[in-house]
């Protein structure tokens, strides 16, 4: 009798422990479970804070693209070389760059930006404002300079542009014109650079669009019929 009753509490002990035993594993799994969706949530978040911070940098650095100029100076011969650059082979003529002391041909040139008897009789710049001048380019219709004729002016820093533009404006307004007149006079302002073209309209007109296509800041200042 006695070693049936230790038996049958013998057994009880192990159905105890088997019973401990399962509720361990349910409790360890039911804890896995809560410790992945855990980590799953924390994962969530942590990419929901990453993508926001992605997304502040984005925009951060939108804000400053957009305070930023999109071009400063720009070099007058560079200019003209990249405008000249986009004219298809029907819309170029012949043209010569630079003065008289230093001609070019069949492309833009460097123009002496101190020499003012010059920089007056072919480009239309009065005497008193060539001390505001750091660098100079051009390039004109070789046949007949009113036909076509083009001359970029990069400024020094301490110039008024818009004294320079109004001043430019006009001395080639109220110039003698010989051998016919030009349809068009523009002006177009980059920053501290200053571009300006009088002759025929339909290539005053091309040369303002492809100036416009070159550069995205371009600012129309002065447009003027001649004729």
């Amino acid at each position: 009798m006695k070693k049936l009753l230790a038996l049958i509490l013998a057994l009880a002990m192990a159905l105890t422990l088997v019973a401990c035993g399962g509720n361990d594993n349910n409790n360890d799994n039911e804890n896995n479970d809560v410790n992945v969706e855990n980590n799953g949530n924390n994962e969530n978040n942590e990419n929901a804070d990453n993508n926001e911070d992605a997304e502040n940098n984005d925009n951060a650095e939108d804000e400053v693209a957009e305070d930023e100029p999109l071009v400063d100076s720009v070099d007058p011969l560079e200019l003209l070389n990249t405008v000249w650059g986009t004219y298809a082979d029907e819309e170029k003529f012949a043209i010569a760059g630079g003065d008289y002391d230093n001609m070019t041909m069949d492309v833009p040139g460097t123009f002496n930006h101190e020499n003012a008897e010059y920089l007056d009789s072919l480009l239309g710049v009065p005497a008193d404002i060539v001390p505001n001048i750091e660098s100079a380019a051009s390039f004109m219709h070789m046949m007949n300079q009113n036909t076509f004729t083009c001359g970029a002016f990069n400024l020094k820093d301490d110039a008024d542009v818009k004294a320079f533009i109004e001043a430019l404006k006009t001395n080639i307004m109220n110039r003698q014109w010989m051998c016919g007149f030009p349809d068009t006079l523009v002006i177009m302002q980059i920053n501290d650079t200053v571009i300006s073209a009088f002759g025929n309209a339909e290539l005053i007109e091309n040369f303002k669009n492809k100036v416009n296509t070159s550069y995205t800041n371009v600012g129309v200042v002065v447009e003027e019929s001649l004729a």
